[in-house]
């Protein structure tokens, strides 16, 4: 029987996830290999339908496909009231004025004002909207912002300057080979092409590039066109981990650099 569903939980490194079907709250677990298109990445709040089996007696959903044209309504939004004692309150959608009602029974963990939200549009008893399967998340941003100058984008542009300076003394000097400077700003300018890539394939919820191959590439010496990537597309500029790692193969590159081109 071909069902519904949101995928309500999902993680990307162990291939697996969980589907909460149309008018119910319990979740039934997903593995990555069940999805039929395998060009696009399973992402949270997608819209899914599947087949119900069964794995040593456990649910698991099988023959699964991203449903793209599903009435099935996922919206975002704000819980700007709660009744403690009651146990409902309302969310206010992204960029609409009409509250939603939700009980407390739809929502995944401890409700708190100002939460935001993920949730699915549904109808009660009486045929009013109300909000089922709501999800909390703290990295989504509500409203668009406009990024301002700052002293990242700043220090970015004047490490590459200082970098290419000195590039093109050591090369008068003949500690380096001249064809390194080209070098550099061809798999620099390639590297901000592969962070553009994997920006959109983010955006339209499609398999990722590696972070590896990301800092495969800026050991190679495409760190100065990461650097202008994640300033200017704001793409991987805030995740700590990563930053770190990246930090580390910028020193790996300029070692190799200048210890192995005299």
């Amino acid at each position: 029987m071909l069902k519904k569903g949101i995928l309500t939980k999902w993680n990307d490194d162990k291939g697996y996830g969980f589907i909460t079907p149309v008018g119910e709250k319990k979740s039934i677990f997903v593995h990555v290999n069940e999805f039929k298109d395998r060009q696009r990445r399973p992402t949270i709040n997608r819209a899914v339908s599947f087949n119900l089996s069964s794995n040593n007696g456990k649910p698991c959903a099988v023959n699964v496909e991203i449903d793209d044209k599903s009435s099935v309504v996922r919206k975002k939004g704000v819980l700007t009231k709660w009744n403690e004692n009651k146990g409902y309150g309302f969310i206010t959608p992204v960029g609409e004025t009409k509250e939603i009602f939700i009980h407390i029974s739809e929502y995944q963990g401890q409700p708190l004002l100002n939460d935001k939200l993920s949730f699915t549009l549904s109808k009660d008893n009486n045929d009013r909207d109300c909000a089922t399967n709501a999800i909390k998340f703290h990295k989504a941003k509500l409203t668009p912002t406009t990024k301002d100058t700052n002293s990242i984008g700043i220090l970015s542009i004047f490490s590459i300057i200082i970098f290419y300076i000195i590039l093109f003394y050591f090369a008068k000097e003949g500690s380096i080979q001249i064809y390194i400077i080209p070098y550099y700003i061809v798999i620099g300018i390639f590297t901000f092409f592969i962070y553009s890539k994997d920006k959109d394939y983010a955006q339209d919820g499609s398999w990722r590039i590696s972070e590896k191959t990301l800092h495969l590439l800026s050991i190679l010496g495409g760190w100065s066109g990461a650097l202008i990537a994640q300033d200017k597309l704001q793409h991987k500029s805030s995740k700590f981990s990563f930053k770190i790692v990246f930090f580390l193969t910028i020193l790996l590159n300029l070692f190799l650099l200048f210890n192995f081109n005299h």
